[in-house]
């Protein structure tokens, strides 16, 4: 992949904020022109990923092939799961 194949990327000399700041991900919708109850996060970090997103109210979706989660948090209500499921998720809630 290219720096070209993308609409925009971050990087911290240009956001000034990241994981797990929610100033990241604010900046991120803001540029987007996204509101957060209209974007699904993905990835694989209970506390960097999944919290600072859920806290603005994105939807979330952890993979769990390489979970990491330092709290021993519990998932229970969690989507999550590796691609397979990341994607049945997806063509059920699209």
């Amino acid at each position: 992949l290219q720096p070209e194949d993308f609409e925009f990327y971050t990087t911290y000399e240009d956001i000034g904020y990241c994981k797990p700041n929610p100033d990241y991900y604010k900046e991120v919708l803001r540029r987007a022109n996204l509101d957060a109850s209209d974007c699904l996060m993905v990835g694989n970090d209970v506390q960097e990923d999944m919290a600072p997103a859920k806290s603005l109210g994105m939807k979330t979706f952890l993979l769990t092939p390489c979970l990491i989660d330092r709290e021993g948090t519990d998932l229970a209500d969690q989507p999550r799961g590796g691609f397979a499921e990341l994607k049945e998720f997806l063509l059920k809630n699209l």
